[in-house]
This record gives structure tokens, sequence and C-alpha cells, in this order.
């Protein structure tokens, strides 16, 4: 299910990626700013959230179809994490925690952004360009991990139209001065932006959960009065902006 309302400035919600109709992981974040164009989140260091792993408790990466979701903490880095609408891409930009001083900028490539009444649903396909943060709009892209997305195109992980999307979305953003407005923009909003994002807010705020979660699969203690809908919750449970 998906809609065309937007998120409020403020909101935490939950950025889910999944495989088919399962959770592969599920990170809460603060919406920053959401409209026609592109969705502007952010992902505060030492939040919890769910990510995939085996059953020795090791974290998985993608090529697997037997995975666990268990709690595991944020890296040290705040991420800026714009993500474009209809694109097979999102910009981020990492921040030394609590401040609003830039490390690095990255382009992670992945499905694109469909809007859900729990967040946003996407899929990261482990492979990104990454360019430290400079004072100037040209940037030094380098392609990381592109041997491991070679090996799962091979196997037959991704589809065609994963493959393709992908291929396209860099060659289209390698240049030096990729996406310099959206750049700046995002070191102007820079900067802590309300408390970290926690799992029990974003579900009571959104309303509703993935359809294959419930209340006692999140990483945060939650209230059993918590109300939260479940996935086939008409969209009327969504918080409109007055975008």
């Amino acid at each position: 299910m998906s809609t065309s309302r937007r998120w409020p400035v403020g909101g935490q919600i939950m950025l889910r990626h999944s495989i088919g109709e399962r959770t592969w992981a599920l990170v809460p974040v603060t919406v920053l700013r959401d409209t026609a164009e592109a969705t502007l989140l952010r992902i505060s260091a030492g939040s919890l959230y769910l990510a995939p792993h085996d059953d020795h408790g090791r974290l998985l990466r993608l090529g697997t179809d037997r995975w666990t979701l268990a709690p595991r903490a944020w890296t040290t880095h705040d991420i800026h994490y714009l993500l474009p609408r209809d694109r097979s891409f999102a910009l981020g930009l990492l921040l030394h925690a609590g401040t609003a001083e830039a490390v690095s900028w990255y382009l992670n490539f992945q499905n694109p952004p469909v809007h859900r009444p729990w967040g946003i649903d996407t899929l990261d396909l482990e492979l990104d360009m990454v360019a430290p943060a400079g004072r100037h709009g040209q940037l030094r892209w380098s392609l990381k991990d592109a041997a491991r997305f070679r090996y799962l195109a091979g196997s037959g992980f991704f589809s065609k139209e994963q493959m393709r999307h992908t291929v396209a979305a860099v060659r289209e953003l390698r240049g030096s001065g990729t996406l310099r407005d959206e750049r700046a923009d995002m070191l102007r909003s820079a900067g802590r932006h309300g408390p970290p994002a926690d799992m029990a807010t974003a579900a009571a705020f959104c309303g509703a959960l993935p359809p294959d979660l419930a209340l006692r699969d999140l990483p945060a203690p939650a209230s059993p009065h918590l109300k939260v809908r479940s996935a086939t919750a008409d969209p009327s449970c969504w918080k409109a902006s007055n975008a």
C-alpha cells in the first residue's frame, strides 16, 4: 500500500529494507522534509534498529534466504539521508554525532522508495559511491562494494530491472559535480533535529507495523497501551503535513 500523503517534519517513522514482503532491516528515522520530489531523513547515532542475523547472531549481507531480526545499535555517525522519489539511489551525508560537522558523502544504490503506512520501504543493494566531505562543490567519488554487487548479480539474486536501474544510476551520478544543489541544501540542514528516533515512538507515530512484525519484535520496550494498526490499515492512519 502506498499513498501520496506526506510525513510531517519532526515525525518519527520507519525506514524498512525489505525482500519481497519480508523485512530485511528496520531503522527508526526522523523526517526532516517530505515533498513531492524527495524525502530527507535523519538516522541518529545510537538508535536501536532491527538487523538481519544468522542463527549464531552474526550480521548478514544480502544473498541468503534465511535470517532472523535482532536489535543492533546504529553507527557512531549521524546520517542525513535524501531519498528522491522514483529513483534507484539515496544520497547520504555522514556527520560527527550530535554536530553539523560533515565527515563524508555516499550514494547508496537501492530500490526506489515506496511510501507505506509504517514509513518508507526500499532495499539497499550493497553498492555505493563514497567521497570525503570537502568545502567545494566538486567531489572525488569512488565505487565501493562493486565486487559484491557483481557477485550478487551473477548469482541471480537481483532482478534484471534492479540491475538495469542500478547501472544507469551509477553512470548518471559518477560525475564530480553530482547533486551539487542537493548537497548544499543538506549541509545547510545538518545538525541535530530533536531526540534520536526510536522504534516504539515511530510505531506509535505511524500507527502501523510491517505485516511480518509485531510489537514484541521492537528493539525498545513498547507500552502495552500502544495502539498500532495492522499493516493493512487504510491510509487515513498516516500523519499528513501541511506541505
